[in-house]
């Protein structure tokens, strides 16, 4: 699928697609769910859209068996990701098929801990009578940041294949953040010259997607 800086399929399209996230330093849950972006071209300009969500759970017990006394507890965790992305770029044509694009974005990134937590205390009084005390919580943590990113990407037609390439920088938006570094592959394979399947990754300082998607070009 040949691309023109008129009408380029790799910016005007709309995606859906299977996401799942890992984070760095946390093996037990990795949030997996849906990706939807969409992408407009105006002549040299592109805008781009994103939105992000991933679900994960896991379970976790614990217990202590002494004579006379025994706990079991039980704790699970879901943790949603949730994510925004709206952003803006410039488009150079650096040969037939291939281009170079700039794009600038600011987002939203949310995590959210939900926490169930059950404990079953079983024990032998100074009578002799047996006793079952259970103590239960609930509770919820979140981490709610905007962040500002910047990338370059090389984007190459190769017949039907499309392969695409990017390095940049993002900054979440709270006093002592850093500027870390970021970046994408991506290889695309053109059904039909409307539609494409593609598969990309997406690496960040503590962070890493993996994104299957499937793409409808106008």
């Amino acid at each position: 699928m040949a691309q023109t800086s008129a009408n380029n399929p790799q910016f005007n399209y709309a995606e859906a697609g299977y996401v799942q996230f890992e984070i760095d330093d946390i093996d037990e849950v990795k949030p997996a769910g849906i990706t939807i972006s969409v992408a407009k071209q105006f002549d040299q300009f592109f805008v781009a859209g994103q939105y992000m969500r991933a679900v994960d759970d896991t379970n976790q017990n614990y217990g202590i068996s002494e004579p006379g006394f025994e706990v079991d507890e039980r704790a699970n965790m879901e943790l949603t990701t949730t994510r925004y992305e709206l952003g803006a770029g410039y488009i150079w044509d650096v040969s037939h098929g291939a281009t170079i694009d700039l794009m600038v974005a600011y987002g939203n990134l949310d995590a959210t801990a939900d926490v169930d937590f059950t404990a079953e205390i079983r024990y032998t009084d100074i009578d002799g009578n047996p006793i079952l005390e259970t103590v239960s919580d609930s509770y919820s943590e979140s981490a709610d940041e905007n962040y500002f990113s910047a990338a370059a990407r090389y984007i190459l037609n190769v017949n039907d294949f499309v392969l695409k390439g990017s390095v940049g920088a993002e900054r979440f938006d709270t006093d002592g953040a850093d500027t870390e570094f970021v970046y994408c592959v991506e290889a695309g394979y053109f059904v039909t010259e409307a539609a494409s399947v593609n598969l990309g990754y997406t690496g960040g300082a503590d962070y890493s997607v993996v994104a299957l998607t499937a793409r409808y070009h106008f």
